[in-house]
């Protein structure tokens, strides 16, 4: 298991290459959730803790849909914070190595 702070690392990598497209597809959200389930040591824990209540309630239906994505943006977008965006590349993301 990955230490508090890589995973918080991890959290943020991922928002920034989800808005950098601007898009939230379902498997980034599945992404998410299986690293905050692997790390209940961050709940309770800013962003961690931001992400965990959003992603709770937009799911809670078990569809995702526009409504659901527009929050889940602004909220990574909040998390990623916009500046630190810039100049990022999503592509240089692999999604799949941030649960390694």
């Amino acid at each position: 298991m990955l230490g508090r702070n890589r995973a918080i690392e991890q959290l943020m990598e991922l928002s920034r290459a989800v808005i950098a497209d601007g898009q939230v597809s379902p498997s980034e959200v599945g992404t998410f959730q299986r690293l905050l389930a692997d790390h209940p040591d961050l709940h309770g824990v800013w962003p961690a803790d931001e992400l965990v209540r959003v992603l709770r309630r937009v799911m809670a239906d078990g569809v995702l849909d526009e409504g659901d994505r527009s929050e889940l943006l602004s909220v990574l977008t909040d998390v990623a914070g916009e500046d630190d965006s810039e100049g990022f590349d999503p592509e240089d993301v692999d999604v799949d190595s941030l649960l390694l």
